[in-house]
C-alpha cells in the first residue's frame, strides 16, 4: 500500500465516522500495548447478572463495583487498581 494505512486506504468507502472510530481505537490499542508488563491487565467478561462485579469485589476484598437485583446494575465498565 506504499506507506498508507489500512484505515487511509479504505476512508473513501468506509466513512468519516467509522474512520475517526478506527483511529481512536487504534490510538487506544497502542496505549494498551504499551502498559508495563509487570501491571497484568485482567478483564472479567460475561452475560448480564453472572456475578461478575461480586467476583471482583471478592477478589478486591471491598466493594468495587455495585452489586445488585437490577440488570444490569454497573452501566460503565470498571477499573481496579489494587494498593
Amino acid at each position: 500500500m506504499s506507506g498508507r494505512s489500512f484505515v487511509d486506504a479504505v476512508a473513501e468507502v468506509a466513512g468519516e465516522a467509522a474512520v475517526a472510530r478506527a483511529r481512536r481505537l487504534i490510538e487506544e490499542a497502542k496505549e494498551r500495548r504499551d502498559h508495563p508488563p509487570e501491571h497484568p491487565i485482567i478483564a472479567l467478561i460475561g452475560g448480564t447478572g453472572s456475578g461478575k462485579s461480586s467476583l471482583l469485589n471478592a477478589l478486591a476484598g471491598t466493594s468495587v463495583a455495585d452489586v445488585g437485583t437490577a440488570r444490569p446494575t454497573t452501566k460503565e465498565p470498571i477499573a481496579w487498581l489494587p494498593a
